[in-house]
Order: C-alpha cells, then structure tokens, then sequence
C-alpha cells in the first residue's frame, strides 16, 4: 500500500506526530484505530443492508451492552521494509495567506512563499500484523473479513484522500490462533487463509494443490471430493476442464506437522 500517517495530531517538535510503541520506538495502530476503522466500515456496510444491525452491535457494543470483540494494537513487522519503517514526508502550503484568510485578502498567486513542514510516516511496503479476540471461529472470521475490507477500501490513519493509509491485502495471510495455545506453550497456529493464490486440480489423483511463499497444500480424496463439491458450478467446472484445470482464489490451509499444510476450503475469486 501507500506510506501510513498515523497520530499526525500527536505533538511533536515538528508539529505534525506519528505514533509508536512507547517500549520499542516502532509504528503501531493502536487497537481503538483499529475498531474506529472497521465501525466507519461497518455503518457503510450496514446502510448497504451487507450487515445487520445485530451483527453491528455484537461487533462494537452500544449503551447497553459491550462488544463481544477485542481489538488489539496492530504491530509492525519487522521483517519488512529491511527494518526501516520511516520515510521523511513533507506537507507545503503553497499559499497560507489565501487559505487562512479564506480567500478574503488577494488571489493565491506565484509570488506567496510556501510553508514546508516536514513529518514522518511508515513507509510504503511496511506489514503490520492485526490480531482480534472473537468469541468463536465464525465471528472471527467475519470481522477478520471487515477489518481486510475496510483497510483496502477505506485506508488507515490521516490523509486517505491523498492517498495515505490504504493496505495491500492481495497478499495478506489471515490465521487462526488455538485458544488452547497458553502463554508457556507459544501460539499454535491452526489455520492459514492464502490470499490470491491459484488451485491446481490433478484429475489422475484426484489432488487439489495449492502454492503461497514458498509453502505448498494439498488435498486428496475423500476431502478432495468433498471440497470440489462445495465450489459453485462455474469453478468445478473450470477445476475439471482439460485446458484449464486450475482457479484462482482464497485458500483456508490447516498445518498438519513440519512444513505440511492440507486443503480445508477453497473460496474462489470473482
């Protein structure tokens, strides 16, 4: 996506902030931008009748009773963008007497001085990881789907008319953490979606395949059966088709020990 503007409000020496993670000094979204995010995307949604009004208060709460979710602070990876998550930005004001005056006092011309004012922002590239608490694998699920949405169609942060703050979740894995998964055990990570990938159907094995980064899932029968028979016609059909014999789409893949994934659910692309 583009570079992230986050806190511009903040106060800094530069007048414009940024905000970070008091201990570590890296970007973070805090939780409560997170949620403000996914509520603006969700009134959207809701006036468009994609989401009920029960659905919309499980998710944010209201007066009466509290959200049923927790949205955590979303941290930045740092793996990537090598380490170095800050780019210097610059806003100018070309003409800060015509904008400050309203227009009241001379006409914006080429002899105003402008006003540069330097600032940070993440820079462009730069992953972050989202992580919520959902009282069941559905929920879940379903607002892991809003907060994708609303970062790639509404963006994060200030300046999103600009062209700041919108996310490139093509790419995204989204995991499902075990809540078995104590505090001395680590995270278990019981499933993966992999986002824009291609399906590969090997009619001799009856075998669905699948390839993201480097990892490679798999699926044969019975559940190969069973998961070709859940895809909508026009898919299964292009999956079976002698020239094509591949789809693309998003892929729900379960680890199954080392390096192996399996194939649980296929959600073909439009």
């Amino acid at each position: 996506g583009g570079p992230l503007a986050i806190g511009l409000g903040n106060e800094s020496v530069t007048e414009v902030g940024l905000t970070t993670h008091f201990t570590y000094g890296m970007p973070v979204i805090p939780g409560s931008a997170v949620k403000g995010l996914c509520r603006r995307g969700a009134l959207l949604l809701r006036n468009q009748d994609k989401i009920s009004q029960e659905q919309f208060l499980a998710i944010f709460g209201d007066t009466q009773g509290a959200s049923f979710f927790t949205f955590w602070d979303a941290w930045y990876d740092p793996a990537s963008v090598n380490g170095k998550p800050f780019h210097r930005d610059v806003i100018t004001v070309h003409h800060p007497d015509y904008y400050g005056n309203q227009g009241k006092n001379g006409w914006p011309t080429d002899f105003d001085d402008p006003n540069p004012v330097p600032f940070l922002v993440v820079k462009p590239g730069a992953k972050f990881l989202f992580a919520i608490e959902a009282p069941d694998e559905p929920w879940g699920r379903f607002v892991q789907e809003l907060i994708r949405w609303s970062l790639r169609y509404l963006g994060a942060g200030g300046k999103t008319n600009a062209g700041y703050g919108w996310f490139d979740v093509q790419n995204a894995v989204v995991q499902t953490v075990s809540p078995s998964a104590g505090a001395s055990s680590g995270v278990i990570v019981d499933h993966e979606i992999w986002m824009n990938v291609t399906v590969i159907f090997e009619a001799g094995r009856q075998e669905l395949k699948a390839t993201y980064e480097g990892k490679t899932a798999s699926v044969t029968l019975p559940d190969s059966r069973r998961i070709m028979d859940s895809l909508p016609e026009a898919a299964r059909n292009q999956l079976q088709d002698k020239k094509r014999r591949k789809i693309p789409a998003d892929v729900e893949v379960k680890a199954v020990g080392g390096s192996r994934y399996t194939i649980t659910r296929i959600i073909p692309k439009e």
